[in-house]
């Protein structure tokens, strides 16, 4: 059975974070692994890397990893999307492929659509796509209570809101085991030891900022034919179906996985699947 304090243990003893301040933006990151293709990994929704250690793991030792928290002090995506560019350039990645999951997938999106010039290639999962739709929809769901959701978060003390956000998390696992259903609360559990309000509503702000955005246009997307790696779990809570299929149709002649079980914390549950097909994508279509 696994143990997750034993497993971030491990990681955290082999893997040092640095940091670099960018135009006044100081970014946590973590640059490892070798090989020919920059794999960057777009965290979900806490913001948080060191969520992504399983990944990072088993990714590194066939590709070079870069991955980083979402910064306190870039107010809209475009801002971070920005940020993200500078950083690549701070760090000489030249070309990468963007790894979105969620909220991460997101972002993926609009930095390939702002920076085609570094987007080798995108591997999107638990997401979807940025669309007219989905655009209208999450005004539709969010607009009204938006600034309710920051005003408890800004003001109602954090540690009351802990234990309800842990089982709100927890909500997003479907047809897990006993031990995976208590993996996963250790892992939120850690997740949210030291999060902060403050950056709560960072990372609050930046989702609600979607709701924004100009909507994606699959022309946008033309120069990656063939450089898209989609994974959909059958069951995921956050993105239906619909939305699914309208990711799909953001790109021309996509590699589609589909039939994972775990819903939307699937990559956390399923992560050796995942990794499995990222490898065979950048295999057969990237280093091709």
């Amino acid at each position: 059975m696994r143990e997750f304090a034993s497993d971030i243990a491990a990681f955290q003893e082999g893997h040092r974070f640095e940091h670099i301040s960018i135009k006044g933006i100081s970014f946590r990151y973590l640059l490892c692994g070798e090989g020919k293709t920059t794999l960057t990994l777009l965290t979900g929704g806490m913001g948080l890397a060191e969520l992504n250690f399983s990944f990072i793991e088993k990714l590194e030792v066939h590709y070079r990893i870069l991955t980083f928290d979402y910064p306190i002090g870039l107010d809209t995506n475009v801002d971070l999307t920005d940020a993200v560019h500078a950083l690549l350039g701070a760090l000489g990645i030249k070309k990468t492929v963007f790894v979105g999951e969620s909220f991460g997938g997101y972002l993926a999106q609009i930095i390939a659509r702002r920076y085609p010039d570094i987007t080798e290639g995108l591997c999107l999962f638990s997401t979807a796509g940025l669309n007219e739709n989905t655009v209208a929809s999450l005004k539709k769901k969010y607009a009204k209570i938006a600034k309710p959701m920051l005003w408890v978060l800004g003001h109602v003390p954090y540690a009351w809101l802990k234990p309800t956000l842990i089982k709100a998390s927890l909500r997003h696992i479907t047809r897990a085991t006993d031990e995976e259903l208590q993996y996963m609360r250790e892992f939120f559990t850690w997740a949210f030891k030291d999060y902060t309000g403050a950056f709560d509503v960072h990372m609050t702000s930046l989702l609600i900022d979607i709701m924004n955005q100009t909507p994606c246009r699959k022309e946008e997307f033309d120069y990656l034919k063939g450089k898209v790696l989609l994974i959909l779990p059958d069951d995921d809570d956050t993105f239906t179906p619909q939305m699914q299929r309208e990711l799909i149709a953001l790109f021309e002649a996509p590699t589609i996985v589909e039939h994972i079980l775990g819903g939307h914390l699937a990559p956390i549950l399923q992560t050796e699947t995942y990794v499995a097909a990222i490898w065979d994508f950048v295999n057969q279509k990237i280093e091709e």
